[in-house]
This record gives structure tokens, sequence and C-alpha cells, in this order.
């Protein structure tokens, strides 16, 4: 479903192969009802302009105030079922998600200029005992004020994207259940996460899922820490680095100063770290690398890696 605010109707579709267009107000809420060539999975709509995502992969674009035909008719970039869609707040083009963990990101302007910024990228997966696990993008929606866009899974991760520079700004910690939707409020202050089983692991699955709720996370200055470890903002910033593939290291910005790696305390390594203090006290500190730089690690079972560009 859809609301158009300038109207006052909202906009649904079904897997009946319609559009349908309700006013609450009137005596006779359905207004209209327009076919679709196939099922409808996801509508989304900015301004004027009405985007439906249809089985087979085919995406319809209308022009909500003239309905008897789309503007556009375009298949999708994604080879797998459409599962998520957004449209961007500024108006310029939406971002969709299918099944197999992937985002794409198109624009409206039929331009052959305008059509070679739109791109894909993989999300929500992850490497388990050397197999890839791959989960369902089950929800996007935009920031209402800087046009970013969050998405969630069924990995029951969110994560937030900026799609203009290609990179991811955050993910949250892990939830306990995967994630069927979520939403911005109208200044973007708030997250709400809809948590709930989704059924990929079938009727087994469900017997082990935690019960559905609805999280509201507040969003705040996210880099205050790194004010206080005494980074200059308007000079640097600290950037994840979430991995060494190519569609990975794309998404940090450049130039890169300098590399930090932190890894988990375990007991190996601290004996090992004891062994070499010893021989340091012994024997004198060995000639070190000036360009590295050793902070010990305080935090107990944190692993991450920081970019941190210039």
């Amino acid at each position: 479903m859809a609301y158009f605010r300038e109207s006052n109707v909202l906009i649904s579709g079904s897997w009946d192969r319609t559009l349908r267009f309700w006013d609450s107000r009137a005596s006779s809420p359905q207004q209209s009802s327009h076919d679709t060539p196939e099922r409808v999975y996801q509508i989304d709509l900015v301004n004027n302009t009405l985007v439906v995502a249809m089985a087979s992969r085919l995406f319809n674009i209308y022009d909500v105030r003239k309905m008897d035909a789309p503007l556009q008719q375009r298949e999708s970039s994604l080879k797998f079922m459409t599962r998520s869609l957004a449209c961007m707040p500024d108006g310029q083009g939406y971002a969709t998600a299918s099944v197999e963990g992937r985002i794409a990101v198109e624009y409206f302007d039929p331009s052959p200029a305008v059509q070679e910024k739109k791109y894909a990228f993989k999300c929500h997966r992850q490497t388990i005992n050397d197999v890839d696990h791959v989960w369902p993008v089950n929800a996007l929606a935009f920031h209402p004020t800087y046009n970013t866009f969050a998405s969630a899974g069924s990995d029951a991760t969110v994560s937030i994207w900026d799609h203009k520079v290609k990179k991811r700004l955050r993910q949250y910690p892990k939830f306990a259940n995967p994630i069927s939707s979520l939403a911005f409020n109208c200044d973007g202050t708030k997250l709400a996460v809809a948590v709930s089983y989704t059924w990929d692991n079938g009727e087994a699955g469900s017997k082990m899922a935690e019960r559905p709720a609805i999280l509201v996370r507040k969003l705040g200055d996210e880099v205050k820490w790194s004010e206080k470890a005494g980074l200059i903002l308007s000079q640097a910033q600290f950037e994840d680095v979430y991995g060494l593939d190519p569609e990975l290291l794309a998404m940090v910005p450049q130039p890169v100063k300098a590399v930090v790696l932190l890894f988990p305390i375990a007991e190996i390594l601290e004996n090992k770290r004891k062994e070499e203090d010893e021989n340091i006290k012994n024997e004198g500190q060995p000639l070190l690398d000036p360009t590295v730089l050793w902070i010990k690690q305080t935090v107990c079972n944190v692993l991450v890696s920081d970019g941190v560009p210039m």
C-alpha cells in the first residue's frame, strides 16, 4: 500500500493483478481499479510517481494523475524475485531488493546518461564455516531528510546506506529474529523495526522463533566517540571495512590515510603477549616500523577493521 497525500487516497496492489484507489471519506471507498500485467508484490509513491513491482521481474512506473497507461515499463536489474521497494524522497529514483541478498538503485530519467548511474550490489550475506549464506532483503526505507536508506533482511540485521557514494554507513547489532519491515518517522529521528519470523526456514523454524515485536530506535550522532578519541572530523573520519572483496572495498571513501585493525583478546594471544613482554623486558624493545601505531585493546570480544579516509 501507498498513501497519496495530495488527494487523500490510499493505493493498494494485489496478487489479483489490480491497483485500487481508496478514499475512506467517500460513501463508496473504492475510487478506481486498474489492471496490471502481473501479480503486484510491492508499490511505493513519491510526489506523483507510483512505482509498481510485479511478478516476472516487471516494473511499471505511473503518474497517479493519469493511470490509463504507465509512463515506463521496465525489467528489474535483479535476477530474482523482488522483495522490497522504496522511492527516493528527492524524486529522482528508487531502490529495490530481491530474495537473493541484492539491492539495485534505479533512476526515473530514461536518458542514457542518467541510466548509466544505476547499479546493484550484494548485501545481507555472511560466510559461515566457508559456506556463503544469502538472505532476502525484506524491507527498504529512505531517510526523509538525508536521502540515505535503511535495509533489513532475514539475517536479522539493519544497515544504513548512502547510495550516492555507494557505501554502507552503519550496521546495527543483530536482532533476535528476521526483520520483516522498517520505517523512519517523519523527521528521521527514529527508526521503527518490525521483528518477526518470515518463514525462510519453514514450519520448523517457526517453532524456535521468538515473539514478534516492533522496536523503535532513536537515531543520533554516531561519530561522537571518534571526536573523543581525538579525530578532527573536518579533516578525516572513521569508516568500517567489511571485507576485502572488491565490492566491499569500493564502499570505503578514498583516499585512505590509515587502516586500524582490531581483534579479540584470546588466551593464545594473551600467552603470546606475555611472552613478548618478558622478552622486551630482558632484551629491550626491537626496532619498530614508525608508521605503525599500537594501542592496547581494553574491551573484550570486539572484532572490527576501520579505515580512516582523509
